[in-house]
């Protein structure tokens, strides 16, 4: 099952690159992954494999993330202790990653996003688990990562395996693994609920929500993903667990669980547990015209540069599948320019390093872009910065463009 959104932010600066990766032999009882055997570590009964590369840090921030969402997710979810067996799997990179789906899990890859960094699937009654290791590099991220897919274990057993709505699955997962890593880190968390408001409130400037029958099967979700749409996907489930959470409690959640794995099938089980579904998906909806004018479409600061915290930017409301051009500028000269993809809402994510935009420099951030034209605001001082005229729709384009492309940087630092 696919992680919940793991947030994949464009850093505007030159990107490192792995050295390259000798071959091993094969070691006996130990997976291989492209003609590289993967090295093998155990953590409180779950065996961990990893790339050979893999830094000792980021097994460290996996293993303590695995020991810690083992006792956090039953805590939070309310349901028992885990009796699957699990295993889990941290490659070095995206490449190797969505290699290992293909040849451990038997994944087909077409319908993976891009932004997805993070699997779980059952196999001969086993839970995989894998990551990218960039995904699990930080003890928070690490954290959020497999509490996220522990809580897809959760929801299984409690199921006893039986079907029930995808949205529910990843809105469900993600919801208890913000409320696990609010314990240990809440501006964290706090950034991931506003992620989640923003790509809600620029679907709703552009294209607006996905239709929930278009959400019920793990198939259409993912095609959602592929699509252009997986923020909103994620966004709009997660938002729509937590309103059912503000509504019935958190033990409504646990009991539409066991309800269907006592042999209801998901409708009148979501009855049972929260009330009718048009209902309650009908008073979500409208609790969302608040959010559509508190995010009205512009460029956002959703986190402050401070110490090593990146300063993080979203665009909301701008082209969907189209590209928008960022700009770094300090005392007045443009020293990083980039022009960057936006997604199928018209939401943009970018994060440029604290050391970027701290010192003593006069920083200011300008984003250019079809339907909203030319923004700029000085991250220092200000949080948001909107069209001055109301935005104007941008022409249809066809899915599937480019990769981000680097642009001529002048008076570079």
């Amino acid at each position: 099952m696919l992680v919940g959104r793991v947030v994949m932010l464009v850093m505007l600066a030159v990107a490192s690159f792995l050295p390259a990766r000798a071959v091993l032999a094969q070691q006996a009882g130990e997976p291989v992954v492209g003609g590289v055997a993967l090295q093998r570590t155990t953590v409180d009964g779950v065996t961990l494999f990893y790339d050979p590369d893999v830094d000792a840090d980021t097994v460290k921030s996996a293993s303590d993330a695995i020991r810690q969402g083992l006792v956090e997710v039953p805590e939070a979810t309310g349901l028992p202790r885990f009796t699957t067996p699990i295993v889990a799997y941290v490659m070095a990179d995206d490449a190797r990653f969505r290699l290992a789906l293909s040849e451990v899990a038997r994944v087909p890859l077409d319908l993976i996003a891009e932004e997805i960094g993070g699997y779980t699937i059952e196999r001969d009654g086993r839970m995989l688990v894998f990551f990218s290791a960039p995904n699990v590099a930080s003890p928070a991220s690490a954290l959020f990562g497999f509490a996220h897919e522990l809580a897809h274990l959760a929801v299984r057993e409690a199921t006893q395996r039986r079907a029930l709505p995808q949205w529910f699955n990843e809105g469900y997962a993600s919801w208890i693994s913000m409320r696990v890593i609010d314990r240990h880190a809440p501006a964290e968390a706090a950034l991931g609920r506003q992620l989640d408001r923003a790509a809600v409130a620029s679907a709703l400037h552009t294209r607006g929500m996905l239709p929930w029958a278009d959400l019920v099967t793990r198939a259409r979700f993912s095609r959602a993903g592929v699509d252009g749409l997986v923020n909103l996907a994620y966004g709009q489930s997660t938002l729509f667990v937590d309103f059912l959470v503000a509504r019935h409690g958190v033990p409504a959640l646990a009991k539409f669980l066991t309800t269907i794995g006592e042999g209801q099938t998901a409708t009148p089980a979501f009855t049972a547990a929260f009330g009718a579904f048009g209902t309650e998906s009908a008073a979500f909806e409208a609790t969302l015209a608040t959010l559509k004018t508190e995010l009205a479409p512009g460029l956002y600061v959703v986190q402050k540069a401070a110490g090593d915290s990146a300063l993080i930017l979203a665009v909301v409301g701008g082209p969907a599948r189209d590209t928008a051009v960022v700009e770094l500028y300090q005392d007045g000269e443009v020293v990083r320019r980039r022009e960057l993809d936006v997604d199928g809402v018209g939401l943009l994510v970018a994060a440029l390093p604290a050391s970027l935009v701290s010192g003593d420099h006069r920083v200011s951030i300008r984003v250019r872009a079809p339907v909203l034209g030319t923004l700029e605001l000085d991250p220092t001082s200000a949080v948001s910065v909107h069209p001055t005229s109301a935005p104007q729709p941008a022409p249809a384009q066809l899915p599937g463009r480019g990769s981000v492309r680097l642009l001529p940087v002048r008076n570079a630092a």
